[in-house]
Parts: C-alpha cells; structure tokens; sequence
C-alpha cells in the first residue's frame, strides 16, 4: 500500500483542479462513496455525522445529503467548529446546500454546537467522525474535547475519515487524544501517519478513490508549488541556502552569469563562484551579488582542488560543469570533487562528458540534454517517450542517482520514483537556459528540498518562466527576460 503526506494530497488536489476536474467534484465523489460504505451496516436507522470546519466536514455533508435522498435514513449533523470559519470554499458551498435541505428534510437535524452544556449523549446507530484531518498541537480544546470521550466511551461503530480526530497524519502521534476508530476510510491513498498511528484508533483501512487522474502526480503542475519551503522569519544570513558554483572560463562567463541569477531567485541567502581568473574579472562586474573566488591559469584544474576543498564543503549544495570546457585537467578536478565530497552535486553541461560515471551515487543529480546523456551512459536513446522512460529509470536505478533528461517533456527519475515536466516551448532551446535550470535545482537542494522534489520544481519553474516570457515578449524573448519571470 502506499502512502501519502498531508502535503501530497494537497498538491495532488490542486494539480486535479488545474487539469480541468473541480475538486468540489472530488468532494461529491468522496461524499457518494462514504455513503456506501455505510449501506453496507445493517440495521441502521440513525446515522450521526460530526464534523469541524475543514475539507472533511464537507465530505461529512455530501454524505449527509446522499444518505437522506436515497435511504430512509435520518442524519444528525453535529457542527463543532463554527461556520463561519469554514475556509474551504467546497465545504462552504456544501454546508449551505445542507442547510437549506434541513429546512425542508424530516430526516435531517444540525446541531451546532459552542460549549459542552449542548452536548446530549450520543444515541444513533452509526457515527462518522469528520471532524479534522489534521494534526492538532497540544491539548484538544473544547467541545471537540468532550465529544471525543463521548464517542470513545460508546460501542457504537465508528468510522473516522481520512484520520480519525486527534492523530497527526504525518506522524501518526496523538498528542493529547483521538477518537477510536472501527474503520478510517482513507481517501486515494492512505495518510502516511497510519502506518505508525496505534492499530486500536485506526482498525480497518478502507481505501476509496474518487477519480483523480494518474496524470496529477505524474506531472508536475501549480500544485507542485505548495511544495517550495519558504523562509523562516527568524532566519539569519546563510541559513536559507548556500551553493557553490565550479565552472566557467574565458569563452563562457555567460553560463556561470545565468546559473547565478537564477540560483539567486529561489531565495537562497549567498552564491560562491570558483572560477578562472579572466571569467572571475567578468563575473565580478556582472553580479556583483556573488561571492567570487579567481582561481589561477586559464582553465579549471585539479590543481585548484586543495583551494577550493574546504570552501565548497561548507555550503549546502554545489553545481559543477557551466561553462567549464572539456580539457583534462578540469575532468580531474571534478572527479576529485565526486569522489571526496558529502554535499549534494548537481552535474550540468560539460561536466556530464567528464566526468566518471561510476563516481555517481543518491546524493547526486545529472541534467543532460539528449546528447550528453547518450556520451555520459554510451547509449542511444530510443524515439519512443515511453522507451525513453524505461531507459532513463533504468540508468537511474543502475548508478542510484536522479537524472534530469531534458526534453519537449523534460524526465526526472530516481532508481522508484518518476516525473515528467510538460512546461516550457521550443524558444528554451536558446542557450543559457540550461544553466538556469542548473541554477534553480542546487538553489532548491540548497533549501532542503530533496534532490528529485528539487529536480522536478525547477523544471516546472523554469518552465513555467519560458511561457510567462513568450506571452509577455513574443517569440523574440531574451534568457533575461525568462529570469524576470523566475
């Protein structure tokens, strides 16, 4: 069975909604199926549904209204949370719906209720606990509180949906109480924290799925956004990011330039350049911004390693290969790096024809185009997409890394895990957009993303600049016009 994060099912709503499939639909559908579940109770006259404020307590309504049109049925709705704290628009829309049923329905009643005097013993056959999905921090605060110890010291059967109230979804803790579930419905996927939550709260997992499309996690889209850690407010200088950039020389200042820049509007705190000493003349009047080390002679070389060793570790993540040019003694430089350093590397342009594969492992990420991905693993990549799949999962499972295969559908796979990345237009082709991409992707690392959640949000956000560009310039946008758009 797998399982998901409360982040997960959030982007994967969202993802849904972009694709054209209103989650208010989502939300019906989930709603129609609890209902069945509950066709399956015998001897049930009087179900009571008790619900928050949240997503759930709409999939609490829809059942509602689903059990009272099609069963005879009655429903007690218990409103725990007032509603007009009801943020989720869905549910907002749901619970005025039921509403005006109440009005005109002998089977339904809503309760709402404030303090714990309004509280009545809990007599029906059924209770659905809607109430949150989740975690709540320290004590659970009344009349939540009440109704817990009321259910729990119940044998009515229970069903809690999606978790049931009072554990945390991630972790699967309760840090005060929790409703004693007989059956948690888990919606698409179960939350991860049922895996480690006390089996006596949760009994059975009844999955149930209600439409979304495998398109929504397979790629990426403006859900994925939810995604990007945002700054502490209490951060101080450094501990949003650090890189190290390893590259350039005489002919190509401009990718270094570019990587920067783009690095640079992911948030991340300081840039470190290590480069030869002409591109370090160049590069310091440019981006002034950056912290740039000249390193002496024309061109990388393993003779820089002693020089740089010490810096590059005390970063968050580094970025070899832009601009970086093809000569020997800059392969041997790299290599050194890959084989002696802790820190995640990202591995980008000339770089991928360098350096020795068999150095690669999980805390690295190579981004070719589909040239230097057939130099760097001596294949030829099929023409069929799908074949391309295969081929770059295989690769990635060989050498336990990620591999960013960029495309018209950029690929980004992990040796169990894949993406595909359908934004961007073929104007992307000028180049320096690699070398953002490269750019964006150590910035994430840098800020504590994963290296494939990292992969595949900078091929999204790039992505997405190069259409923003195209609408707003033309066909004639420039690479500064995709990094204003960053």
């Amino acid at each position: 069975m797998q399982y998901i994060t409360p982040i997960d099912m959030k982007v994967i709503d969202t993802n849904t909604a972009s694709q054209g499939l209103p989650t208010i639909c989502l939300m019906e559908i989930a709603g129609t199926k609890i209902k069945q579940l509950v066709d399956t109770y015998e001897n049930i006259n009087h179900v009571t549904i008790c619900t928050g404020n949240g997503g759930n307590a709409g999939d609490g309504y829809v059942t509602a209204r689903h059990i009272i049109n099609d069963t005879n049925k009655n429903v007690h709705i218990i409103q725990l949370k007032d509603p007009n704290t009801i943020k989720n628009q869905d549910t907002k829309q749901n619970w005025k719906l039921i509403n005006e049923i109440e009005k005109t329905s002998s089977k339904l009643k809503i309760t709402k209720i404030t303090d714990t005097t309004q509280l009545e013993k809990i007599e029906t056959d059924l209770i659905i606990d809607t109430i949150f999905s989740t975690g709540i921090k320290g004590k659970i605060r009344e009349p939540i509180s009440q109704i817990i110890d009321n259910i729990n010291q119940t044998n009515i059967p229970v069903i809690s949906i999606d978790v049931p109230t009072g554990i945390n979804p991630l972790t699967g803790q309760i840090d005060h109480k929790a409703i004693k579930a007989d059956i948690t419905v888990t919606i698409h996927k179960p939350k991860i924290g049922l895996k480690t939550a006390p089996p006596e709260y949760i009994g059975k997992i009844h999955n149930i799925t209600i439409g979304i499309p495998k398109t929504s996690e397979r790629y990426t889209n403006k859900g994925d956004l939810l995604r990007i850690h945002k700054p502490s407010l209490n951060s101080h200088k450094g501990e949003n990011g650090k890189i190290s950039i390893i590259g350039g020389n005489k002919d190509y200042a401009g990718a270094l330039f570019y990587a920067a820049k783009a690095a640079q509007k992911q948030a991340i705190d300081l840039t470190f350049i290590y480069t030869p000493e002409k591109t370090a003349q160049i590069l310091k009047q440019q981006t002034p911004e950056n912290i740039i080390t000249p390193l002496p002679g024309t061109v990388l070389s393993s003779k820089h390693y002693q020089q740089i060793e010490e810096k590059i570790e005390q970063t968050d993540a580094i970025l070899i290969g832009s601009g970086s040019g093809l000569k020997n003694t800059t392969k041997e430089l790299f290599d050194k790096i890959l084989k002696n350093t802790t820190k995640p590397v990202l591995i980008d342009a000339d770089a991928l024809k360098l350096i020795n594969k068999s150095y690669l492992n999980k805390n690295m990420v190579v981004t070719p185009h589909t040239k230097e991905y057939e130099i760097l693993f001596n294949t030829k990549l099929p023409e069929s997409h799908q074949d391309r799949i295969k081929n770059v999962q295989e690769n990635a499972k060989k050498y336990n890394t990620t591999i960013v295969l960029k495309g018209s559908i950029d690929i980004i796979a992990t040796h169990n895990q894949i993406k595909e990345n359908k934004t961007g237009n073929p104007q992307m082709s000028k180049g320096g957009t690699g070398d953002m991409l490269a750019g964006i992707i150590t910035a994430l690392i840098s800020r504590k993303h994963s290296i494939y959640e990292a992969s595949y949000l900078g091929t999204y956000l790039l992505g997405i600049a190069g259409e923003n560009a195209l609408k707003k310039q033309g066909y004639n946008y420039t690479q500064q016009d995709i990094i204003n758009q960053l």
